[in-house]
């Protein structure tokens, strides 16, 4: 997915504004429909309005790419190998369906699966592809999402259109439009949530295995926390699960698993708990070997975001009341996530997803500590020695954090001078270390060893600027931001 292709290509209009507009009306009356509904419940009160529909808000373009004509039409190979593509990178894009029953049903037009889910798992595959004709295969999507849900409601269907809007999502977030990212997103969320997806831990039975059809709603609800905590922190606000910290807190959903997992029926249904809950109270982190890299995967974005709502707590002016809880939040946070990590499979060039997860907790501490650090270099004063001494050492854990990030990043995998196409929170964490090196290190100089690092991982990130046009914004800004303190090659 070339920059030039998409930023040409990819959702193209010339009425931006009223796009704008018209996504920002739809998420505005999602949310006040979302909170009548669940007024009503608590009530008691069976709802009996007119029924929740999911509009397309596209319809404000001044003009829409002509429809999918046969000779637009993909041919079956190339349906396979854009699907494949896509399975293939299927982490990326928040996939949580069974991969091979989805292939399947995917290839055969006469199969019950949506149009919809078909249409966004091809634009996906073919934007990873870097394939021609992304809007039209975009316009062909939004199209069959505004009748999807009106016309089959069945559990089945839903499910399907949850993972239709994650990877809209997702395909927006790696082409830099974030706006549209959120949009699908906060459309999965209210979906997820509608659906009681946050509450399976009370009726899966601890004695039976987790079927495919429970892991498959299991992994939805996760996919779609995660990629909202993602725009979260890229965004500096919150979205629709990440509004709602109770409910969040309070799941009994248990963390994801890999499908194979639920396949084999190696993971059994759980006891009500909570376990986002005991895993932030520190109670719920487990052996390695008892972990899978897809629930390390949900636990690192959840450390990396509660780390960026304290800090946005303390950096804002908060009521004083409640300063001394971030505070002691802080305290807590600064000894669960080194244990996190120390806790985390060495992370290995033949496994891009230990890479993430320890990238994502390098990351979740410098956005704990920054708020701290930034008063590193305040004139000292006797009677705050304490104070200073903790700033001090927020500002040394952050720089250490920064450079692991670095260091990380010159362990992904290329192959003969390409890269493969990766996470989009990577982008997030690289530019997270290099602006702390480069603003908040000015007046320390780097010696030969923190050159060498920096530089190495640079010259990784650099060769993943053109997979997509997030990444190629992103790391232009990290250059630019580099250039001010070290010669790069």
């Amino acid at each position: 997915m070339t920059a030039s292709r998409v930023s040409a290509r990819s959702y193209a209009t010339d009425n931006d504004l009223a796009i704008q507009q018209s996504l920002e009306k739809e998420v505005r009356a999602m949310e006040r429909k979302i909170k009548q509904l669940e007024r009503e419940r608590e009530e008691g009160v069976p709802y009996e309005g007119e029924p929740v529909y999911l509009h397309v808000p596209y319809r404000a373009m001044s003009h829409s790419p002509p429809p999918l004509t046969p000779s637009h039409e993909p041919t079956f190979d190339v349906k396979q190998n854009w699907l494949d593509a896509l399975l293939q990178n299927s982490d990326q894009f928040g996939f949580f369906l069974h991969p091979t029953l989805f292939r399947q049903a995917a290839l055969d037009e006469i199969s019950g699966q949506t149009p919809f889910l078909r249409s966004c798992a091809l634009l996906c595959g073919a934007a990873v592809s870097r394939a021609p004709n992304l809007a039209l295969l975009l316009y062909k999507a939004l199209k069959q999402r505004s009748t999807t849900l009106t016309s089959d409601s069945s559990p089945e269907a839903v499910l399907e259109h949850i993972q239709g809007e994650i990877l809209l999502s997702r395909y927006f977030f790696y082409a830099n439009k974030h706006l549209e990212a959120v949009y699908h997103a906060s459309t999965a969320g209210a979906l997820v949530v509608l659906g009681r997806l946050h509450t399976l831990g009370g009726i899966l039975d601890p004695l039976s295995p987790v079927l495919i059809g429970d892991g498959e709603r299991i992994r939805a609800l996760w996919r779609a926390i995660e990629v909202e905590l993602v725009l979260s922190i890229a965004r500096q606000g919150s979205t629709h699960i990440t509004g709602r910290t109770r409910e969040l807190d309070n799941m009994t959903t248990p963390f994801p698993r890999r499908i194979r997992e639920y396949e084999m029926g190696m993971f059994r249904g759980i006891p009500l708990e909570y376990p986002v809950q005991l895993f932030k109270q520190g109670n719920g982190t487990i052996t390695p070997s008892q972990e899978c890299e897809e629930s390390l995967s949900a636990k690192s974005i959840l450390l990396w975001y509660w780390s960026h709502i304290n800090e946005q707590a303390l950096t804002q002016r908060v009521d004083p009341s409640s300063v001394d809880f971030h505070q002691q939040w802080f305290s807590h946070l600064s000894v669960q996530i080194p244990n996190f990590a120390a806790s985390l499979p060495t992370p290995s060039s033949d496994s891009p997803f230990s890479i993430l997860n320890h990238t994502r907790a390098r990351a979740a501490i410098i956005a704990l500590h920054r708020s701290h650090a930034h008063q590193h270099q305040q004139s000292y004063q006797p009677q705050h020695h304490r104070q200073t001494t903790v700033h001090t050492n927020s500002h040394r854990t952050c720089i250490q954090a920064s450079l692991d990030v670095f260091r990380l990043a010159s362990l992904l995998p290329t192959t003969a001078g390409s890269a493969s196409f990766v996470d989009g929170t990577f982008s997030l964490a690289w530019s997270s270390a290099s602006d702390y090196l480069v603003q908040h290190n000015a007046m320390s100089s780097w010696d030969a060893q923190t050159v060498s690092i920096v530089r190495g991982g640079f010259s990784k990130m650099a060769v993943f600027e053109e997979t997509c046009p997030r990444m190629k914004s992103q790391i232009s800004k990290i250059r630019e931001s580099l250039s001010e303190r070290v010669q790069l090659v």
